[in-house]
């Protein structure tokens, strides 16, 4: 476990919390919530477990991918992290995928750092009957650099700092925006064999309400807040693989907030069954208020329900420790609800997930 901060470090990562600076970018829309998500991720969550999870992490730790809904959920990990995704389009008409890497690494004393990287690529032609030139295309990469660490006793901060570089229509463009973050362990006292924890999680993104140039002027990013919490058991058995938990039952809600805009709030429900450490099931619920109470074509509310399965190698369980390593496999599969009610998209979208961690 890392060690726990000086005073002096204590204040240095307060500075940097309150420093940090991001990067990201929109496109308008038919419908007043847009025909394309809003934000610089196009309506996807960074890795499949979140997406399964009913599109929710606030309360979540341990995952470098989890520095999308709360740079401090980065910490907790006790070794070099390593994450890939990958996907199809999800709510959009036309051609689109999406990729990830992350990477997430302990700093001796003081936290971890993490760096993730997001490529979505997009095109969609405007006039479906005319030549083939016609069409909107979107290219956009955003590049993440987090902080994460404990100045109190199970207390976690982080910071997020964000560049993005989208190109609409060949025309590129960058903007600039921060994160901040706070979670809250609570271990519950039981059985030695029983484990239980509550987690509460908050963050803020887009502290400075930037905004970024598009082909039809300037739009302002969604501030994002997101308030939530964790409840997990889990029971670990003496004798077998090196005490490894023989199950682990996980429930998350999390509501979110776009503090500038006057659509895209809503709740998030996700659970989660584990059992050998090798394992996971999991299922979920999104509901988000779209502001549309007068347009007939568009939806009043977007609602969706998320399945998601998950296979991990604890190589560290097998091995006795003397191979440090997990490996995990997540896949998810969420309902489309397009913000249009004739849209024509698929019913679903698929997305999955590779890590590897090495503890030392």
């Amino acid at each position: 476990m890392l060690k726990r901060f000086s005073m002096p470090k204590r204040l240095a990562m307060t500075l940097l919390v309150c420093m940090g600076v991001a990067l990201a970018g929109a496109s308008p829309g038919i419908c007043k919530h847009g025909d394309r998500p809003v934000g610089p991720h196009s309506g996807r969550q960074t890795g499949a477990r979140g997406e399964a999870l009913g599109g929710g992490g606030v309360a979540l730790t341990g995952d470098i991918l989890s520095s999308f809904y709360n740079p401090a959920g980065i910490y907790g990990g006790t070794g070099l992290s390593l994450a890939t995704s990958f996907g199809d389009a999800s709510q959009l008409p036309g051609y689109g995928d999406y990729r990830l890497l992350g990477a997430g690494i302990p700093v001796k004393d003081w936290g971890v750092i993490g760096f993730t990287w997001y490529g979505f690529d997009y095109e969609y032609a405007l006039d479906q009957s005319g030549p083939d030139d016609e069409v909107y295309s979107e290219k956009a990469s955003v590049y993440t650099l987090t902080f994460a660490g404990e100045p109190i006793e199970d207390l976690y901060v982080g910071a997020n700092l964000n560049m993005l570089r989208q190109a609409i229509s060949g025309q590129a463009e960058t903007a600039l925006w921060p994160d901040i973050g706070l979670i809250k362990l609570f271990q519950l006292p039981g059985e030695v064999t029983v484990r239980h924890r509550i987690i509460l999680g908050s963050s803020l993104a887009n502290l400075t309400r930037s905004s970024i140039d598009v082909p039809e002027g300037s739009e302002e990013l969604p501030a994002t807040f997101r308030i939530g919490a964790s409840y997990s058991i889990s029971y670990a058995h003496r004798s077998w693989m090196n005490r490894a938990r023989l199950f682990n039952v996980l429930v998350h809600f999390e509501y979110r907030d776009l503090l500038n805009l006057s659509y895209g709030d809503g709740p998030r429900f996700g659970g989660e069954l584990t059992l050998l450490e090798m394992l996971s099931a999991r299922v979920g619920y999104y509901f988000e208020d779209t502001g549309d109470y007068e347009d007939e074509i568009c939806l009043e509310v977007l609602e969706r329900s998320t399945f998601g399965l998950g296979l991990a190698l604890p190589v560290y369980r097998l091995t006795g420790g003397s191979v440090p390593l997990r490996a995990t496999l997540d896949w998810a599969n969420v309902e489309v609800q397009p913000y249009l009610i004739e849209s024509g998209l698929p019913d679903t979208y698929s997305s999955w997930t590779v890590a590897i961690d090495w503890y030392y």
